[in-house]
Order: C-alpha cells, then sequence, then structure tokens
C-alpha cells in the first residue's frame, strides 16, 4: 500500500510594507509651518501614517542637531503617551521667537535716515500690515529710530502712534538740530582732569625786547 503523501501546514505569512516619507528639510525660522508641511506627508503617505510613535521617529529624524539638542531630553526619553504631539510642542515652544522678537526681526535696520517720522512709522506700517501687532511694540521700535532729543518730547505725551509721528515732523521742521548726531559723553571724576578742545592761553613770559 502506498504511504500518503505528508502533508505540511504552513502559516499564512503576514506582509508590513514599511511606509515611507520624505519630510521637507526642518525650517527653524517657520516651525509651525513646517509641521503643518510634515502632517500633509503623513495624510498623504499610503498607508495613511497615524500612530504617534511613527511619526515621532519621522520627525527626530530630519531635525537639524541644533533644534535636537533643544528637546534632547524627550529624544532621549520618548514620553510613553502621544511622544509625537509633545515632541511637537516643545519644538515649537523652545525654539519658535516671540511676537515681539518676531516683529524686532521683521523691522530690524529701519532707521530714519532722510525720512520724515511720519514716512518711517508708515513704513514700518506696511511691513507688519498682514499681523495682529500691539501698538505698544511698534512704538517702542519707531521711538527708538528717533533721535533722543526727539524721544525725550515724545515719551511725555499720551497721543496715539500717528499723531506722535506728526509732533516729530513739526519738530524736524522748526528745529533741524533736532536730529543731529548725539554723541554720549561719559562722566569724569570730579578730580578728573577735562580735556578742551579750546586753545590754551599763550603762557610765554618773555618780555617784548625794545
Amino acid at each position: 500500500m502506498a504511504e500518503e503523501p505528508e502533508v505540511v501546514q504552513v502559516a499564512p505569512t503576514t506582509q508590513i510594507a514599511a511606509t515611507t516619507v520624505t519630510l521637507p528639510p526642518f525650517r527653524g525660522n517657520k516651525v509651525e509651518l513646517w509641521f503643518v508641511m510634515a502632517e500633509a506627508k503623513f495624510n498623504l503617505a499610503s498607508p495613511k501614517i497615524t500612530r504617534e510613535e511613527t511619526k515621532f521617529y519621522h520627525v527626530i529624524s530630519v531635525l537639524p542637531p541644533e533644534i535636537a539638542g533643544e528637546v534632547s531630553d524627550i529624544i532621549t526619553e520618548p514620553p510613553g503617551d502621544e511622544p509625537y504631539t509633545n515632541l511637537k510642542k516643545a519644538i515649537i515652544a523652545r525654539t519658535s521667537l516671540t511676537e515681539t522678537q518676531k516683529l524686532k526681526q521683521l523691522l530690524a535696520g529701519q532707521e530714519l535716515g532722510g525720512r520724515k517720522p511720519s514716512q518711517l512709522l508708515r513704513h514700518m506700517n506696511s511691513l507688519v500690515n498682514t499681523q495682529a501687532i500691539d501698538e505698544k511694540i511698534i512704538k517702542e521700535l519707531f521711538l527708538q529710530q528717533m533721535p533722543v532729543s526727539i524721544q525725550l518730547i515724545l515719551v511725555s505725551l499720551t497721543l496715539g502712534l500717528e499723531q506722535l509721528a506728526e509732533v516729530a515732523d513739526k519738530i524736524i521742521e522748526t528745529t533741524p538740530s533736532a536730529i543731529a548726531p548725539v554723541t554720549f559723553q561719559p562722566e569724569t571724576h570730579p578730580t578728573t582732569a577735562t580735556i578742551s578742545t579750546r586753545p590754551r592761553a599763550s603762557t610765554n613770559t618773555t618780555p617784548n625786547v625794545t
């Protein structure tokens, strides 16, 4: 009697396809925008990436060393609950500029030059016209660009920013010397000799020969 062939049971195999996602280069100056773009990549992946842990490791794989250093505590000891969400919050909180810092960076180098104060103010406003900025911040930066003699007058007035600029215009129109550069002289001790730029009186006591 012929033997029946041995039947070998083969367990079904499950194939797990690794999802490949190419995240955009990390933008340290636009952190929140970068995360929006990264999450768009996660949503468009096939299959869609939804696991916190997977997103966490994708993000840390593209972080520049200086950014990774800011969140090294989270990278080395990932939170058990929502690691990606916690990493995202930490990166934004620790590396993003405050609104004041962003504005100061935007307006850096905006000097009075040959412009009227009102022209300078309009230019500064044009740079931030799409942002909800506290007027106090713009006022502070505007006053910093005024000559010291004008600053002293403007800070004592309780006027709106545009009115202050108009006052500054009038001061410059009526007192051109107000825009002259101010040189700060260090204080000297009473016993320290003061250097004078005036010519000294002659000390020659030789009598005239007649």
